[in-house]
Formats: C-alpha cells, sequence, structure tokens
C-alpha cells in the first residue's frame, strides 16, 4: 500500500513456511488475453532490478510469441549483479495484480485497459530471495503465491514478510536457536540483518512506524540494529515480561497449535517440548533491555494491573505508542458494529443530512434492540456507542439496559458544500468535483468538507477507547466511519477502506482475544 505509515517485518520467530536457496533466476510471463496488437508490456523495477522506485525505469517485456512476453533477471541482492534488459519505449504506465487469477491490469496512456495474465517460474530461487527482489508496484493487492507459498507479493505491501522461515525453511528444532551453534546463530544474524536492511530501505522511502519482530534478546543483536539504523531511523525497543506460568503455558500451547514451525509435528505434547527447549536456550543468553531507547511492559498481559517502564522517549510519535501500548491489552471481548436503520436521507439518496429513520429503519431498530439484548444479556459492563446525528441515536433508541455514548467522532464524514445532494446533483453540477472522487475516494476532500483520511484520523481516539474497553460494544455508526473502524480491526489495506461493504441492517460483531481478531456478520433484514 504506497500510501501507508506503518509496517510490520518479522525476523526469527514468526512467519510462514518456505525455503530453499541457489543461484536465483526468475522468469515473468505475461500472456496478453484481450488486446490484439503490437504492445509491449513493461514491469516497475524493483530496487534489486533497477536501483530506483523511479517508475520512468520500468523495465520493458521481450516478446517471446504472438501472444507471450517474457522478462528474464538474476535478482540483485547486496553485491549480487543485476542483470536487466533495456528497452526504447516505456508504453505502459501502470500496474496491478488482482485476485486469484493472477490477472495484470496495465493502463495505457489514455482510457485503455490492457489485461495480461501472468506467470512466475523461479527456478532455483527461494521465495525469500524472490520476495526480497520484487519491490515494484506501489499498490497493494491480492498477494500472490509462488510455487504454492504464500505471502510473498510481487508488490509488497505492509504485511510481515516472515524471513527466518523464507530463508532457512520450517520445522527448524530448538537445537537452531542454541547459542553454540554457531551455524544457527549466524543463520539467524543474517535473516535478522536483512530484514532490518529492508525495514530502513522503507523507512527511508517514507514509512512513519515499523515493527521489527524478533528476538532482540542480546546486547550484541540489539547493538547492531542500532548501528544498522544510525543516522536513518529511531529505534525504540519493546520488551515484554511476564510472570505468569499460566499465561505462558497458554502462549507455548497456542503457539505449538498455530506456529508453521510445528504444522508438520503429529506428537502435540513433542511439540511443546521443542519449543520449552528453544525457550531455554534463548534464556541461557538473555539480558535485559537497558540501554538506547525503550519501553517495558512487565506482567500487563493478563489485564490485572502491571507496570510499563519507558526510557528516552521523546516525541509525538514515541509518545502515542506508548499511549497505546498501555491501553491495549488481550482480554477477549466482542465489537459489534452497525450502520443505523435506513434514514429518510437513505431512501432519497442524499449525501449526508441529519434526517430521522425510515419506517424501514425503525423496524431494524426493534430487530437491533432484541438481538443485542439477547447476545449481550449477560455482559452488565457492555456499552452502546452513538454518532451526534439523530438517525443513529433513533436506531439505538430501542436498546434498554445498557448505558448510551454519543460520540462526535462518529458522525459521518462531512460532506461539505455537497451535504444533501445526491450523487447525480453532484455531477451534474459539480462534474469535476464527480470526478475527482472517483479516482480517488481514499483522498478526495468535499469541498469544505472531509476525506476517508480525516475521518480515519479523527476517529483515533475512539479507537484507543475501543482498545481500553474489556467489556462489549455495540458502534452504531455510518458508512464511512465504520469502513475505517472494520479496516483497523480487520487489517485492512488503507487503499481498500472506501470500498469496503457496510451494508444497511447488517450486524458486523468482530470477536478480540489472544488467538486474532475473528468475525461473524448478521443480516437482520434485506
Amino acid at each position: 500500500m504506497g500510501s501507508s505509515a506503518s509496517k510490520n517485518t518479522e525476523g526469527e520467530e514468526d512467519g510462514s513456511n518456505g525455503g530453499g536457496g541457489g543461484q536465483l533466476y526468475v522468469s515473468l510471463k505475461m500472456e496478453n488475453s484481450k488486446v490484439e496488437g503490437e504492445l509491449t508490456p513493461h514491469v516497475y523495477g524493483s530496487v534489486p532490478l533497477v536501483g530506483s522506485w523511479d517508475p520512468s525505469n520500468a523495465l520493458p517485456m521481450l516478446r517471446e510469441s504472438a501472444s507471450m512476453s517474457e522478462l528474464s533477471f538474476v535478482p540483485k541482492y547486496r553485491d549480487t549483479p543485476c542483470i536487466v534488459e533495456e528497452g526504447e519505449n516505456r508504453i505502459l504506465t501502470g500496474g496491478s495484480l488482482q485476485g486469484d487469477a493472477r490477472v495484470a491490469l496495465f493502463k495505457l496512456e489514455g482510457d485503455v485497459i490492457v489485461e495480461f495474465r501472468v506467470f512466475i517460474n523461479a527456478d532455483r530461487v527461494s521465495p525469500f530471495d524472490l520476495a526480497a527482489s520484487w519491490r515494484a508496484y506501489r499498490e497493494n493487492l491480492q498477494p500472490s503465491t509462488v510455487r504454492g507459498i504464500p505471502d510473498v507479493s510481487i508488490n509488497p505491501d505492509p504485511t510481515p514478510v516472515e524471513y527466518r522461515r523464507l530463508k532457512h525453511g520450517v520445522n527448524q528444532c530448538a537445537d537452531f536457536f542454541r547459542a553454540d551453534n554457531q551455524e544457527g546463530v549466524e543463520a539467524r544474524t543474517e535473516v535478522a540483518a536483512l530484514a532490518m536492511e529492508d525495514m530502513i530501505a522503507w523507512m527511508e522511502d517514507g514509512g512513519q512506524v515499523g515493527v521489527f519482530d524478533a528476538t532482540n534478546s542480546t546486547r550484541v543483536r540489539r547493538n547492531m540494529l542500532m548501528q544498522m539504523a544510525e543516522g536513518k531511523c529511531k529505534i525504540i525497543f519493546l520488551e515484554t515480561l511476564c510472570n505468569d506460568e499460566r499465561i505462558i503455558e497458554r502462549n507455548i500451547r497456542l503457539k505449538i497449535q498455530q506456529s508453521p514451525d510445528y504444522e508438520e509435528e503429529t506428537d502435540f505434547e513433542a511439540g511443546v517440548k521443542d519449543f520449552r527447549d528453544r525457550l531455554a536456550n534463548y534464556e541461557r543468553v538473555y539480558e535485559p533491555v537497558e540501554e538506547g531507547s525503550y519501553i517495558k511492559m512487565i506482567d500487563m498481559v493478563s489485564g490485572n494491573g502491571g507496570q510499563i517502564q519507558v526510557n528516552n522517549i521523546s516525541g509525538y510519535l514515541p509518545g502515542r505508542i506508548v499511549f497505546f501500548l498501555v491501553n491495549t491489552h488481550l482480554t477477549p471481548r466482542p465489537i459489534l458494529l452497525t450502520r443505523h436503520g435506513e434514514s429518510m436521507d437513505n431512501v432519497r439518496g442524499r449525501t449526508g443530512g441529519d434526517s430521522v429513520i425510515s419506517e424501514s429503519g425503525k423496524i431494524y431498530a426493534k430487530k437491533l434492540a432484541n438481538f443485542v439484548e439477547k447476545r449481550l444479556k449477560n455482559e452488565k459492563a457492555a456499552s452502546i456507542w452513538t454518532s451526534t446525528l439523530q438517525r443513529t441515536i433513533l436506531t439505538a433508541g430501542s436498546i434498554v439496559g445498557f448505558p448510551k455514548v454519543q460520540w462526535r467522532a462518529l458522525d459521518e464524514i462531512n460532506s461539505g458544500v455537497c451535504d444533501g445532494m445526491t450523487y447525480e446533483e453532484i455531477k451534474k453540477n459539480m462534474p469535476e468535483e464527480y470526478e475527482s472522487r472517483l479516482k480517488d475516494k481514499l483522498r478526495y476532500r468535499y469541498p469544505r468538507g472531509e476525506s476517508y483520511l480525516d475521518v480515519i484520523q479523527r476517529l483515533e481516539p475512539v479507537i484507543i477507547e475501543l482498545e481500553r474497553q474489556r467489556a462489549p460494544v455495540v458502534v452504531i455508526s455510518h458508512q464511512a466511519v465504520l469502513r475505517a473502524l472494520y479496516a483497523y480491526f480487520a487489517d485492512r489495506p488503507l487503499k481498500e477502506i472506501p470500498q469496503i461493504e457496510m451494508p444497511l441492517h447488517t450486524i458486523i460483531e468482530i470477536q478480540m482475544g489472544v488467538s486474532g481478531v475473528q468475525e461473524k456478520r448478521y443480516k437482520l433484514m434485506d
């Protein structure tokens, strides 16, 4: 996602399956499936391919047959030679990958769209090296699958890159993590350095907050990272300490259930023993964080108190990170998101406004009340949150037995001078605004109004408060607002937010807890 401000890079411990190595050679083929003619597809090269993010360095693909074009290269990493084909004319100006069909859509100079089918052959190329060598498209779309290995994208978005498993494979036993296993130490240090290099490059390219997720449990490792980042980005170490044996035992068992490292382990208890041995290997060399800027969270997982220690933390973003960590927890609880019942402005097709709900909306309000009272009948501390607009307040009116809180931050996107207009009226009277909104709904700001990015920014206190809650919350709000909230909890890319389906008269239940976020949808009315 080109506009993203955060990224998660995973070093040693977490990830997906992979493996392999050897001389790198990649063949990327595209088959033209819809447009005839002598068109030469061009592919935006990555840093390893062409040494720049500049789209003008797009690489031409050589014509292999009447319908097939091919680009072959040896990916460059560090000091490895870079092989690229040079071309004369860059015809195509953009590209994207969409869906499981692996179709590339390119836009020509004008309104012509050219569609290609994509084939990737990566003989003797590990998925780690393929992932590292492609930093091509700046739009976040569906991840590709190369040789059956997930999470390797031609256009890396801010999803985690899982370096250790992709480079050295899964099923590494506890011996791999011993401090006296020199080969294992070198392998883990290498992937940590590669992940950090990738993170720093991303930060220098405009990233704001990156999460380098690895077991940096020794001073040597942490000093290496600080030296790599010196003069390029600020490092804050986050150390979590847990002394509750019940939580540790639960987490170990969750690890065996969910980690790709133990996918092929048929003996659950053997997996538990191996992971305990791995932890013991780390404990033997563990050195508490005492250098640089750091945050220590001590026994905060249980949600029953705990401590947080900070050292050398200054600035807006570091302060917000501390505030966020203080307020988050893993106590399981549901968050229910729903739009207000159908309003009179919905019936008329008008934007914004502060109209009452329709007869259909009133029926939904009663159905919603029945649902909430049954779903949360044993949740005495649950609460109902609405915007300050009457269509959400009226929708919540039938719900009894729970406190209600009005948030101005939950008000619908401000459509400014277009408030109360239909989209047909906007198209007729303000055609330039109408077209601008169609081109980029995420960044488009209504005259004297807001954009989706503005809505996302004003929702920060709501999100922090939702993270703090230990009891269920029902949020009754509006389409744009709920799209942004849903995207946060469901970890959806920024670019997708304006297109997320958020239908009327439907409840989206998000269950938060130690095993992640799960979702259910309840359609109460058509």
